[in-house]
């Protein structure tokens, strides 16, 4: 995934969430080298689901998209990232 996906990613979700604070959040906590590193290890074993689910979303399928991301939360990488979002959406 390209930084420009990222940052269109990152403005698709500030929309959807309502929470600019908390998008701002979980961006300076991915800019962390601690995160990026583990940032990286998530992109390089399910980069590409990611980027399918991108696609999804893209063509306006959410499902789709909703089903590629439960399966990569389902992997101890990605249970990980979705609980550092959790904590950064202070929930």
């Amino acid at each position: 995934m390209q930084q420009k996906d990222m940052e269109a990613l990152l403005r698709q979700f500030s929309q959807q969430s309502g929470d600019a604070a908390a998008v701002a959040r979980l961006k300076a906590n991915m800019q962390a080298p601690r995160n990026q590193r583990a940032a990286q290890t998530i992109l390089k074993q399910h980069g590409a689901s990611l980027e399918q689910a991108m696609r999804h979303m893209q063509a306006g399928d959410t499902e789709g998209a909703k089903q590629i991301i439960q399966r990569t939360m389902q992997t101890p990488e990605g249970a990980q990232l979705a609980q550092q979002i959790a904590r950064l959406m202070g929930r």
